[in-house]
């Protein structure tokens, strides 16, 4: 597939583009510690520090006001919990979720603090790397650079990316996975040599591990592929 190059676009549109796209960086990472920690945000900081919600509940006394205070420390991650409590919890309370986000905010959080301005840098910092994946997989399925740096841009101006990019839950992370999963699958289709296909097959794997309707995306994605006849066979090597 021929690319269509940039330099076919005027620089004062490149220019507005760069400067759109470093509205959208500057929009995820404005005012990230000043906004409201929100119940779902807790449920993330409790379920990735290893903690069930009946441990929780039977610990705090229902006869008082409950205070932030209280349920402070079931949002730090004690030496007592382990990584195997994170998937634990979330298999038994969350069975809809899947572990992988909450096993890497666990990880984050071991490196950097339970803070909700850490946990939050987490999801934009998963937010900003849909950037380059959204580019490259516009480039792989449309072969133009003009049409890439558009799908970035609209991804980076987005209310609905903005905002998923300032809450600590996996819908970013989700995104991320999807493209990559995507991605890989057009260069396996394009190579079609076993190592683009175990690399397909990998971040399907990850995808799927990061939210259950990634499945509905691996249907999509099947249609796809046996719509390209010649690479079927090396697709169902994969599953």
């Amino acid at each position: 597939m021929r690319v269509i190059p940039m330099k076919e676009i005027s620089k004062p549109v490149v220019f507005l583009m760069v400067i759109i796209l470093l509205l959208g960086i500057f929009f995820r990472w404005a005012n990230l510690e000043k906004k409201t920690f929100t119940g779902d945000e807790s449920i993330t900081s409790v379920r990735s520090s290893g903690y069930a919600y009946d441990e929780i509940a039977s610990s705090i006394p229902r006869d008082r006001i409950i205070t932030a205070a209280a349920i402070e420390k079931y949002r730090q991650i004690e030496p007592n919990k382990s990584l195997f409590d994170t998937i634990r919890v979330t298999a038994n309370y969350a069975p809809q979720h899947t572990p992988l986000y909450f096993i890497l905010v666990r990880i984050w959080m071991q490196c950097f603090g339970n803070s909700a301005m850490v946990m939050r840098t987490f999801s934009v910092l998963t937010s900003l790397l849909i950037f380059p994946v959204i580019y490259w997989f516009s480039l792989e399925l449309f072969g133009s650079s003009q049409v890439a740096w558009m799908a970035m841009i609209l991804v980076a101006i987005s209310p609905i990316y903005i905002i998923n990019a300032q809450v600590a839950r996996p819908r970013a992370f989700w995104v991320l996975m999807i493209l990559l999963s995507s991605l890989t699958l057009l260069r396996a289709i394009k190579f079609d040599n076993p190592k683009s296909w175990a690399l397909y097959g990998i971040t399907t794997a990850l995808s799927l591990y990061s939210f259950l309707f990634s499945s509905l995306i691996v249907v999509a994605q099947a249609i796809y592929v046996f719509c390209s006849i010649k690479t079927y066979k090396s697709y169902l090597l994969t599953l």
